[in-house]
Order: structure tokens, then sequence, then C-alpha cells
């Protein structure tokens, strides 16, 4: 009996194994073996809808995992990379569910299988989301249900159903207790540049941020009395050379260690691919723009997972949505404050406790009492 692999129960602060499936070698078919299965019968069944025995296994099951689908149902169950973990060529002498359970604990708690950072907070993160879905928003005098979709190759979430985050100004969109009737909006600045300047360690630009936005920056630094670049003309050409991997761009060429990580990045594409988010989860291997891009856009929605997750562990119900690069909160008039400092405490150091330093992103903190027509309040630079 060989066991073809595991998947896990990443919420746990000890990870628990969920299911194994197993493939036996003399009769040619896959077993489906029960670790812990109560509450994900129907997701299974879109999986292993030819295991014949799977309504038996679950009937017999008694073991339960709290809320087990809140979080599975955002993994791709089909995926290497999301919610599955290898352990081959690993012999089960005793094909009986105690003896394949001691097994799978016993190469759980081995160093290969540790889960790593990414698998947590995208798995956390999928609680706040769901509790987002059922709590609900109203859009108008109707109560709606987004559903969040985060198995995108980039790693953004995706908003379907009522999409909350393709709303404009004109929706009349309220948070569902009436008491809440503030928005705080808090934006973090041009974070595909700052992602991009963190990941290839280029300071300068970095620095560009010190003062102002890293557009108006270089607008300031390339105009002069002959020639005048609007910020939209810099940030148009800074993100379009960015993700065209265009390193002999005359604004990327300001940029010496951005340069050159580009240019790292298209030999390893073609060499040695292993390309990460900056949490270090895998990027399948796409076309070179594809992958390069969600290296960028994958750290952002892990800075935006690991957000939520610290904001949703003591209250998820202020948060609206999250929009990309941007947290919609609410508040009520009487701790509007409390629910600013909550928010820029979180975003201005996403990755507090989980990378070795504190990385900055700073935001821009907006209020308003209609949807998106809220009014820049202040901007933070950690």
């Amino acid at each position: 009996m060989k066991i073809i692999c595991t998947a896990f129960d990443y919420t746990q602060d000890t990870p628990k194994p969920l299911y194994s499936v197993c493939f036996d070698q003399d009769s040619k078919y896959i077993k489906f073996y029960k670790l812990y299965m109560k509450g994900i019968k129907t997701k299974l069944k879109t999986v292993f809808d030819n295991i014949k025995e799977l309504n038996q296994i679950i009937k017999s099951n008694t073991t339960l995992i709290n809320d087990v689908m809140s979080h599975l149902r955002y993994l791709d169950i089909s995926s290497d990379d999301d919610i599955y973990e290898f352990a081959t060529k690993i012999d089960i002498k005793h094909d009986n569910e105690t003896d394949i359970k001691k097994q799978l604990c016993k190469i759980l708690m081995t160093n290969q299988l540790d889960p790593q950072n990414w698998m947590r907070i995208k798995s956390k993160s999928s609680l706040i989301y769901k509790y987002l879905e059922d709590r609900g928003i109203n859009h108008g005098y109707k109560l709606v249900h987004t559903q969040y979709d985060l198995h995108t190759f980039s790693g953004r979430s995706r908003a379907t159903k009522f999409n909350i985050q393709g709303t404009n100004e004109s929706n009349p969109i309220s948070h569902p207790n009436p008491d809440y009737k503030y928005f705080v909006h808090l934006d973090w600045m041009a974070a595909d540049i700052r992602m991009a300047g963190l990941l290839s360690e280029d300071n300068t630009i970095l620095d560009m941020f010190h003062e102002s936005d890293p557009y108006t920056h270089l607008s300031n630094v390339i105009s002069n009395e002959s020639m005048q670049v609007s910020r939209s003309e810099c940030k148009s050409e800074l993100i379009m050379g960015l993700y065209s991997l265009d390193f002999n761009n005359p604004i990327i060429c300001l940029f010496p260690k951005l340069r050159s990580w580009i240019i790292d990045k298209i030999k390893q594409f073609d060499t040695d691919y292993n390309f990460t988010t900056i949490l270090g989860k895998p990027i399948p291997k796409s076309n070179i723009k594809t992958s390069f891009n969600a290296i960028i856009q994958g750290s952002i929605a892990e800075a935006m997972q690991h957000t939520l997750c610290r904001i949703g562990s003591s209250n998820p119900n202020i948060i609206v949505t999250e929009v990309h690069d941007s947290l919609i909160l609410a508040s009520r008039p009487s701790q509007i404050k409390t629910v600013i400092n909550t928010g820029k405490t979180v975003m201005i150091k996403p990755f507090h406790g989980i990378l070795d330093r504190d990385l900055i992103f700073p935001i821009r903190v907006s209020v308003g009492t209609k949807w998106k027509r809220w009014k820049l309040l202040e901007s933070y630079r950690g």
C-alpha cells in the first residue's frame, strides 16, 4: 500500500490530517481512507465521484473537525501546491484505519511536511472570507452575499455572485448593522511597486515613498523646464516596464537592483524555474509574464490575507471587504478613531510576526459615510 497524498487541516495550531488517498498496487484501484471527514461529503463527491464506498465511509465516521468546509472550499482540492502534502514511497504495512492514522501522524511530525506560512495564512484567512460571505452586506434594502474565490493564478481574491469589489459610488452599500455608519478605507500606496522594491531589495524604489508616492516622486525628478512628465505618465511607464519585463525601459533603468532582478527572473524562467511568492508559495509555470506577475500579485495577496487574519481574529464584523490593495472597514461614529488605529497598525506592517523583519507598506486612510465617496484623512509611512 502506497500513500499518494494526504490533505491536512491547517487552521489548527497543530495541523491534523483530513484524509488520505492510497493506491493499492495489487488490486489496481484507488482507495479512500477517512481520517477526519464529517462535513465535507459534498466537496469530496465532486473530486472522488467514482469511489463507491464514499457514503459508507462518511456514515461510519464520528470524528468532527469544526467547519472544515469553511476553509477547504477555498482550496483547489486537486492542486498539489494548495492543500495536498505529498508523502511518496511510504509503505503502510497494515491496511486498517487505526494503523494508517498512526502512520500519518508520524509523517505529519516530520519536518518534511511542516506547513509553511503561506498555507496557514491562506487557510485561516478563508475563515474570515467565509464569515464575510455568511454575514452579507446591504445593497439598498436588500441583504446580499458575496462569494470569494481564492484560487486564482495570481493568488488575489475574486468576488462572485454579488461582486462587491467591482461596485462603484453609485451602489448603495452599507453595513448590515445600521450603527456602523462610517466607512474607513485603507489603501496601500502603489502596492505593486512597493512589493517589487522589497523583492528586488532596491532601496532607490523604497526611498521614493518617504515624502510622496513613487509616481509623483518620479514626475518631479524627471521633469524639467523643457519637458514635463506627468504623474500618470510615470505610473503607466513604470508599471508597463515592470510587468512587460522590459529591463531596457528608461524608467526601469533608473532602478539598478530592480532591473537586475527582472533580468535574473528571465534567466531563471528558462534555466532553473523556481518562482515563489514572498512567503514561499510555488507559482506554477505559465508564460513568463503571467508567472512573473504572480510573484508580485501573489505576495500582495498574502499581505492582505494576513491582514484579514489579524483584524478578523478579534473583530471580523468591522471588515466590509478587501479590494486587492485596499481594505474597507466599518465603524460606529464613537469608535472611528479606534477602527482607524486598528486598521493602520495592521496594514502598515502586513507581514508582522511571520517574516524576520517588519516590512513597511505606506498607506492612505480615507473616511466617509457614503460608499466610495470617502475623503482622504491622512497618509502613514511607518
